[in-house]
């Protein structure tokens, strides 16, 4: 797809050199696997690909048995039950899903504070704007309503990013509601 050359493109540099090499890798929303996959491809001790599409995990599944890929712990789950931390975590295409609707943080501050939790090294997020195709058709951020206290924004975005790391930065557009952080 679009965005995922976008991504790809984007992110290439940290994820074909050493700057992944010998490290874990935290795949949130992992989908397919793609990251999952270049992640294992390119040199980290270990991978977790996280999702709650039982389908989407089927296909890490069938493909990590294919070619005898031991380094990849699946998991079936929403975000905020899992305890764990990587030194790179992916969080791409996510947050909308994880602030009101899946997982439920309620708040960009409860958000981005799990994710740095997650995070040993380097998280790398895509913050995806209210105005976006997918937002406004789905209404992602209309779940859940009365649990959340309207902090969706991309000033409480970096605000919450920068309270958290120590260097924020942005690395790349997606779409023209879409923007790729490197947060360290």
């Amino acid at each position: 797809s679009y965005d995922l050359e976008n991504k790809t493109s984007i992110l290439n540099e940290y994820y074909t050199n050493d700057f992944i090499k010998n490290k874990t890798f935290l795949d949130l929303g992992a989908a397919s696997g793609y990251f999952t996959f270049m992640a294992i491809l390119n040199g980290c001790n270990h991978a977790t690909a996280i999702d709650i599409d039982n389908n989407h995990l089927q296909i890490i599944i069938d493909i990590s048995k294919k070619y005898n890929m031991k380094k990849i712990t699946i998991i079936s789950d929403n975000i905020d039950n899992y305890d764990g931390s990587a030194d790179i975590v992916n969080a791409l295409s996510i947050i909308h899903w994880i602030y009101s609707c899946t997982s439920i943080f309620g708040s960009m501050e409860n958000m981005i504070l799990c994710l740095k939790k997650m995070t040993n090294e380097v998280l790398f997020i895509e913050w995806i704007d209210p105005s976006d195709e997918a937002i406004k058709y789905f209404k992602h951020l209309d779940y859940n309503k009365s649990m959340a206290n309207d902090s969706y924004n991309y000033e409480s975005f970096i605000l919450e990013l920068n309270k958290n790391f120590t260097s924020i930065k942005m690395i790349g557009d997606t779409r023209d509601t879409r923007k790729i952080f490197k947060a360290t």
